[in-house]
């Protein structure tokens, strides 16, 4: 059990890290990376996580071409920038870039179908 102390004085009662004395979340609260366990984080991402921009590129290189995530959490940080580079190179049309659309947004088809056409025209110019 973590050794720290709640808001409310309580004990937490969070698992605490393999080999350590605190769980994840008083890490964080120390400004302790959760990926190599020592202090001095320098990088937070959008769900408010914390790390050591060196650690969290080190992850981020893992991921390769997949979505970048955390790696506590794992919400999405941004997205790959694999579709991108085929834009660029030309080596994908609008359909294509239409269905990796509707796959991933719940959107009308009208409004996907102008984001694509939009996107296509700003990657390449």
């Amino acid at each position: 059990m973590c050794e720290a102390m709640t808001k409310k004085g309580i004990r937490c009662r969070r698992t605490n890290i393999i080999g350590q004395t605190r769980c994840r979340q008083h890490f964080k609260a120390e400004g302790v990376c959760s990926i190599c366990f020592e202090q001095g984080v320098n990088r937070e991402l959008k769900c408010g996580h914390w790390f050591h921009r060196e650690c969290f590129e080190k992850w981020e290189k893992k991921l390769e071409d997949r979505e970048v995530t955390c790696p506590l959490c794992r919400r999405v940080e941004k997205k790959s920038d694999h579709l991108q580079e085929m834009l660029r190179e030309e080596q994908v049309d609008e359909e294509a870039v239409l269905r990796v659309l509707q796959q991933l947004f719940p959107f009308p088809s009208a409004m996907l179908e102008q984001l694509s056409h939009y996107l296509i025209h700003q990657i390449r110019e």
